[in-house]
């Protein structure tokens, strides 16, 4: 949904009306430069589920939170530098909290630690007193791998969005280059897939070996793997054809 408001009043009526469908548990990601109005946006949101405080942008304290049934919390990530630096923060409790609403200035500082099933808004300058204001639901991937490597001199990768085939390809390169080719030919990122599916491959369980090892490297590039205790390992009495990824 795109929508254009014409003074800082309207933006506030936009996100006073927005703020009425909330519960709890939410999370709204606030994309725009400075002086877009992501903070009026705030304002107009605490002012729509009747509190009265006065909102300040939390660019020093990192947070602040307003009201009680249910809390809101508006989260600025202007001064984070790295995504260690969110952890530093401790914000995954909060961002979890059933009874908590999360407003994020700045969420792109987060990297692959912004959850997903998020709602982003984006605030785009017009003129001085003009904003296009963008609203989009980010909902759960559903796009996963098939490797087929029964025959090592034409491997064969397709990838899946729910059951449709949205590109596929095969050659005799290293499955990670096929996997590289087909994400870019889709438009698809590494974060976007849910899950891998592998055949038996040329020997036994050497398809499940694959995929298992391509699953962890995913998972370490997204930085989900920090210890041994994170990685997965074949499992031998499960059936062979199936290959898991976590996350």
């Amino acid at each position: 949904m795109e929508i254009f408001t014409n003074s800082a009043s309207q933006t506030k009526k936009l996100a006073s009306n927005l703020a009425k469908k909330f519960k709890g548990g939410e999370i709204i990601a606030l994309y725009g430069n400075l002086g877009y109005g992501k903070t009026t946006f705030v304002q107009g949101f605490v002012e729509g589920l009747g509190f009265k405080d006065k909102v300040q942008s939390p660019t020093f304290v990192f947070v602040r939170f307003y009201g009680s049934k249910p809390r809101i919390a508006h989260i600025d990530l202007y001064r984070i530098k790295s995504e260690e630096e969110v952890l530093d923060l401790g914000l995954s409790e909060l961002l979890e909290d059933e009874n908590t609403i999360c407003l994020i200035e700045w969420p792109e500082k987060m990297g692959r630690l912004l959850p997903k099933n998020i709602l982003k808004i984006r605030f785009k300058f017009v003129s001085k007193n003009v904003r296009n204001i963008s609203l989009k639901k980010d909902t759960p991937c559903t796009m996963r791998l098939y490797l087929d490597t029964t025959d090592r001199n034409k491997k064969i990768i397709k990838l899946f969005k729910g059951s449709k085939v949205i590109g596929k390809v095969s050659g005799i390169e290293d499955e990670f280059i096929l996997i590289k080719k087909i994400l870019k030919n889709s438009n698809v990122s590494i974060d976007d897939i849910s899950r891998i599916d592998v055949n038996k491959g040329p020997g036994s369980f050497t398809g499940l070996k694959i995929g298992v090892s391509i699953a962890n490297s995913f998972n370490y590039s997204k930085g989900k793997i920090k210890s041994w205790g994170d990685l997965i390992f074949p499992e031998y009495g499960a059936e062979p054809n199936i290959g898991r990824k976590r996350g």
